[in-house]
């Protein structure tokens, strides 16, 4: 009884692993995109010749960027 009350534990620990994993995984594919997206815009203000916008948009892209690294 003891044993298999442990084995259901322990799958029941693996299983709250896997959905945490699985949690901070698509938070990191979220920032990825988030990151992408902002980069495009940059990229959008560098073709209109906007460079001070764009560079502002570098800036924060760097701490965001600095957030994630720290997060994950």
């Amino acid at each position: 009884m003891f044993m298999c009350s442990t084995n259901h534990s322990s799958l029941d620990n693996l299983s709250h692993l896997i959905v945490a994993h699985l949690e901070q995984k698509e938070q990191l594919f979220q920032a990825i995109k988030n990151l992408v997206h902002q980069l495009h815009h940059t990229q959008i203000l560098l073709e209109e010749n906007k460079p001070k916008e764009a560079l502002l948009n570098v800036e924060q892209l760097v701490n965001y960027g600095e957030t994630i690294s720290r997060q994950f």
